[in-house]
Order: C-alpha cells, then sequence, then structure tokens
C-alpha cells in the first residue's frame, strides 16, 4: 500500500509535461499557418496589447472610450496584406506577399484605430502580449514582427498557467491538458487575444479548488489558498463572464481551510466583487461595440430585468437551437471562424473527450450530489453571463435572438463543467489508457488543424 503515493505524485508531471511540449510545438505551428491578423479581431487585440506595452492601463475607465493611437506602421502592414481594417483574408496568401508585408518599418507616425470590443477589458489579459511586444519593440522588429512576439507572449504565459494547473489537478489530468489542445484552444493562445488567458486562468482557477478540496495536501497549504484567492480575482479582470467559477472554493470541506473558513471565504467574497466591479466598470464605459446594428447596451439591460422569463426563454432556446454549431466551434473552427475542419474529425473529437471524462477521473474522489449542483450551477451562470455580455453589447435592441455567442467562448466554462460529470465507476488504476488517447489524439489534431490553415490562406 506504499508505493501508491509516490506513483500519484509523479503522474501530474507527466500529464503537465507533455502538454507544456504538445502546446508550444502545436502553438508555434498554428503561429506560423495562420497569417497576420486572421485570428477573430486579433488586429483589434494586438492594437490594445500595444497601448499595454506603452504603459497606458486604463486603471480608471473612461466614458465613450472608441479609439486608440498606435504607429502607423502597424496599420499599413495589415493593409499591405488585406486593405482596409479588420483585416480579413479574402483570397489566399502568397508567401512572398507575407515577406513583403514583414518588412514594413514601424514608423513613427501614429495613427487613431477603432477597437471598442477590447477596451471594454481591464488591461490584464493583454499583460503577455504587451512583454513580447515590449522586448520586439527593444531588438528593432519590423511591425509583423511585434505582432508574432505579441502571440508568442500570448503563448509562452497561457500554456505556463495551464502547465501548473495541469500539475495541481488531482484528477482529470489529461482530460484538462485535451481541453486546452483542441485546435480552438491552441489557435487562441496562438494569436494576439484575450480569450486565451481566460482559459488559462479558468483552468488554474479550477485546479486550485479541485486540489484544495481533493488533493493529497490535507489541510491545504495556506500558499494554495492565496493563490486561489488570487487566480480567481485574475480571471473576474480578465472576463467578468467568468466570476461564477469562483464559487467552486465553496467545495473545499470546512475541515481542510488552514484556519477559520469563514476568513477566507469572506476575503474571496471581497477580492471577487471588487476585481468584477472593477471589469464591469470598465465594460461600461465602452459605447455600442456594433455600428452597423441598433445596438443599445443600457437599453437591452434594462429589458432584460424586466422581462427576466422572456430573457432566459431566449438564451434557453439559443443554446439548444446553436449547441452543435458551439460544439463544433469549441474543438475548432480556425482563422477568423472561416476556417471549419473535417465533421468526421469532430465528432471524433467530442467522442475522445467523452473517452476522457469517463476514464481519467480518480478513484478516491467522490463527488457528492451538492458537488455536481455546485459545479452545474456555476457553470450554468457562467453560460447565461456570457449570453448576456453579448446580448447587451452585441445584439439589436429587441431582438428575440442573442447573437454573438461562439464555441470558443465556452471553453473556460467547460473546464471546470466536466466536473459535475466525474465518476469513479470508470476511472483506471492507471493512466495509461487515458495518456495514450490524449496523446495520440491531440497529434492528429496538429495534423487536421495545420492541413486546413494551409490550405485555406496559402497559395
Amino acid at each position: 500500500m506504499q508505493p501508491a503515493p509516490q506513483a500519484a505524485a509523479i503522474r501530474p508531471s507527466r500529464a503537465a509535461a507533455f502538454f507544456l511540449a504538445a502546446s508550444l510545438i502545436s502553438g508555434l505551428v498554428h503561429m506560423a499557418l495562420t497569417p497576420p491578423f486572421q485570428a477573430p479581431d486579433e488586429a483589434a487585440h494586438f492594437f490594445r496589447a500595444w497601448r499595454v506595452s506603452e504603459g497606458h492601463l486604463d486603471l480608471r475607465p473612461g466614458r465613450g472610450r472608441n479609439f486608440v493611437e498606435v504607429p502607423a506602421g502597424l496599420v499599413r502592414a495589415g493593409a499591405a496584406l488585406y486593405g482596409a481594417q479588420p483585416f480579413r483574408a479574402e483570397r489566399p496568401i502568397a508567401f512572398a506577399e507575407l515577406r513583403a508585408a514583414t518588412r514594413v518599418p514601424l514608423g513613427a507616425q501614429r495613427e487613431r484605430v477603432y477597437v471598442p470590443n477590447t477596451l471594454q477589458y481591464t488591461f490584464v489579459p493583454y499583460v503577455p502580449q504587451a512583454a513580447g511586444i515590449a522586448v520586439a519593440r527593444l531588438a528593432g522588429a519590423s511591425a509583423l514582427g511585434l505582432l508574432y512576439a505579441a502571440r508568442l507572449g500570448n503563448l509562452v504565459v497561457a500554456s505556463l498557467l495551464i502547465w501548473l494547473a495541469v500539475r495541481k489537478l488531482p484528477a482529470y489530468r489529461w482530460l484538462t491538458a485535451a481541453l486546452a489542445l483542441t485546435p480552438m484552444a491552441e489557435a487562441l493562445r496562438a494569436s494576439a487575444s484575450a480569450d486565451a488567458m481566460a482559459l488559462a486562468t479558468a483552468c488554474l482557477l479550477v485546479a486550485l479548488a479541485a486540489d484544495a478540496a481533493w488533493g493529497d495536501e490535507a489541510p491545504p497549504h495556506r500558499r494554495t489558498l492565496l493563490a486561489l484567492l488570487g487566480v480567481a480575482a485574475l480571471l473576474c479582470t480578465t472576463k467578468a463572464a467568468y466570476t461564477p467559477l469562483a464559487l467552486l472554493v465553496l467545495l473545499v470541506p470546512r475541515e481542510r481551510w488552514a484556519g477559520r473558513r469563514w476568513r477566507w471565504l469572506a476575503a474571496e467574497a471581497l477580492v471577487v466583487t471588487a476585481a468584477t466591479a472593477w471589469a464591469l466598470a470598465t465594460a461600461r464605459a465602452v459605447p455600442a461595440l456594433r455600428v452597423d446594428a441598433a445596438v443599445d447596451p443600457p437599453g437591452q439591460v434594462a429589458h432584460a430585468i424586466a422581462n427576466p422569463l422572456a430573457f432566459a426563454g431566449i438564451v434557453a432556446r439559443d443554446y439548444f437551437v446553436h449547441a452543435p454549431r458551439y460544439a463544433a466551434q469549441l474543438v475548432g473552427k480556425l482563422g477568423w471562424l472561416d476556417v471549419p475542419l473535417p465533421r468526421a474529425f469532430l465528432v471524433v473529437s467530442l467522442l475522445v473527450l467523452l473517452a476522457l471524462v469517463l476514464h481519467d477521473g480518480s478513484r478516491t474522489i467522490e463527488l457528492r450530489p451538492w458537488h455536481r449542483l455546485l459545479i452545474g450551477a456555476t457553470a450554468a451562470a457562467c453560460l447565461v453571463l456570457v449570453s448576456a455580455s453579448q446580448y447587451a453589447l452585441w445584439t439589436a435592441l429587441g431582438a428575440s435572438t442573442v447573437e454573438g455567442v461562439q464555441g470558443r467562448h465556452l471553453l473556460p466554462i467547460a473546464v471546470g463543467g466536466i466536473w459535475a460529470l466525474h465518476t469513479r465507476r470508470w476511472a483506471l488504476d492507471r493512466e495509461r489508457l487515458a495518456a495514450t488517447i490524449a496523446i495520440g489524439w491531440s497529434a492528429l489534431a496538429l495534423i487536421v488543424a495545420a492541413r486546413a490553415l494551409a490550405t485555406h490562406y496559402f497559395v
């Protein structure tokens, strides 16, 4: 009976090491095969990251923020490839065109760019990209060189955070690694998107909560609990729609708290409330995101509050009708959501994730009904908040549907929600099968994604 704890201690490093290597390798492939600005709203995310790299953190959001000023070379580099913003590739790109665009200098002149969709966020999810930009700027990189530096900073930081999460998990290590290695998740880390940090911090928060609740260390060290509070605040300032995931701290039983439980819970409530309030104040300072529809965020919020049942029906109908599309996008619809993956691969991917849900659990972890209810409730609350944000910021006033929800928005919810399905019945004593499934599927995912990107974007 003595060797078991030692074996369990080795296992997290295996899954974590695989994830880190696979994430960096796959991320570099995605970076190479995804042309500049061809992730969703990547130009806007890049321009906001540039602003952060210059020290403009917008700690006190001002009203009516629409524009930021960036070096004109950043805009000219995109225009050299695609024409006017938002820099969407309407045709395949020749490598000669890409090489020519990489030689566009940064320049000293400034140009105003319209980026309200990224100004709705705090500066927090742009720190990794900004760090990459700052280093590359010191090295004298070209305009597009700075974009690739932002992508690399995002990839490295997000990968390291998820690596740490996989190490801390008491179960579902290979499943979490597989979710974070889906082509969609990998594409986000290999871009300048703020969604990469949202997924990474969600993974780490779920891992810390699960480790505190069911890990080998009992009670958890104070450092673990302090880290749990800090990561909860980080997630809330990254994207407020995922704030309910902070409630997963309630999974930790009373006897596993280092000190009085109510003090820790009060501290987390205070930290999460302050972080969420700042994030919401930042979002409220930004006007409507669309100019092609009659979007009125205050009016939409007031309408939803006045008609809660009608709004709930709209949200439920949206997820029911569009569930297949969201599931496909969660696995991967690459580029600017215009590069589909083969349907057979999407089906296989969902079956692989289901197999890992069943077999990658732990026989020592027992979830009670109230655990599943809490986890399900937090996931449902996140789904509603994601829909509410898109309903307010992207949907025309009075519409009977929700516009703007995408499968990538659901990835951070999935890493927490899967725990509601944890079962000891099918969990394996050895992780060899789970590891084989995850590693084999990840290799297949990289091959399929690389082929789809190369054939879509390049001549």
